[in-house]
């Protein structure tokens, strides 16, 4: 995390991600990216308590340093309007292109785009 100067001087910080709400939206993409799943193939039992499953978790454990510190008990409208708009995050991972109207009432100036998540 670094921390910004504003031109009064007050330092605050800067974020390099920006999450949201339940651990699960924000931990799946890792774990298939890490070759991972949710389920075995018989949909019976969980797929994730394995090497993937540990890398994904210690990275997103690893992560929670460069998120603020109350990001997984706001919405993603709370925190688009608190962190990612006003430009005090890097990126944000979304669920979908949904955010566009609040980006467009709320911040028309901002420069953002979309990407998926890579996957291995």
């Amino acid at each position: 995390m670094e921390m910004e100067k504003s031109t009064s001087g007050v330092l605050h910080k800067v974020w390099g991600s920006k999450v949201f709400g339940s651990l699960n939206w924000n931990w799946y993409p890792y774990l298939w990216q890490a070759g991972g799943d949710i389920y075995n193939d018989d949909l019976k039992s969980v797929k994730f308590n394995n090497a993937e499953g540990l890398k994904a978790a210690n990275f997103i454990n690893d992560m929670k340093k460069y998120i603020p510190e109350d990001a997984l008990s706001k919405d993603s409208n709370e925190m688009i309007e608190s962190v990612f708009g006003p430009g005090k995050a890097a990126f944000t991972i979304m669920l979908s292109s949904a955010a566009t109207s609040t980006f467009d009432k709320s911040f028309p100036d901002l420069n953002w785009g979309i990407c998926n998540i890579i996957r291995r």
